[in-house]
């Protein structure tokens, strides 16, 4: 649902949120140095989440 790949985000811009499954799960965790990328059961692996990105999420 905070996904920041462009797709997902422009999807969020134009009013269109996906909802996500119950069950979908981070399956494999790739370092990027200044953050993460997460592949996802879904098959959804385009964004790259950096460190403060998933930071701010904790705290909200």
């Amino acid at each position: 649902g905070a996904c920041p790949c462009s797709q997902c985000r422009a999807a969020r811009l134009s009013g269109a949120i996906s909802l996500v499954r119950d069950d979908v799960r981070v399956v494999q965790i790739e370092s990027q140095g200044y953050g993460v990328q997460l592949v996802f059961s879904d098959g959804h692996e385009r964004g790259i989440y950096p460190w403060a990105y998933l930071r701010d999420l904790g705290s909200q």
